[in-house]
């Protein structure tokens, strides 16, 4: 299964066609508002096709059409996303001997 994109392929005209969505479209115009980073590309390409995208507006699908079709686009959105971003703080405590280690990670940007 194909797993990166080819430098030309045209993600901004497909994150375009989510942005009338009334669940994702906010996300998307985010996105093409400076959000939008190129996928980082996995180790698989057969040559055949590009990795799975949406190419249209899923309008008028139900139950497990719907299902799947929410599915390819929010993992497609996800990948065109930046990083989550945090800050994690460890601490380490030696006490006559025994270690003590207590962690914590706050969140900076959410992103997807």
């Amino acid at each position: 299964e194909t797993d990166k994109f080819k430098p030309n392929h045209d993600l901004h005209g497909l994150i375009q066609t989510q942005t009338s969505s009334g669940t994702w479209g906010q996300f998307a115009s985010g996105l093409l508002n400076g959000g939008f980073q190129f996928p980082r590309a996995g180790q698989h390409d057969d040559n055949a096709h590009p990795p799975i995208t949406p190419v249209k507006a899923g309008d008028g699908l139900n139950g497990l059409e719907a299902n799947l079709y929410e599915l390819v686009v929010r993992r497609f959105l996800a990948c065109c996303s930046r990083d989550a971003l945090g800050h994690e703080t460890v601490v380490k405590l030696d006490m006559s001997g025994e270690t003590f280690t207590a962690s914590g990670l706050m969140i900076l940007e959410r992103n997807y």
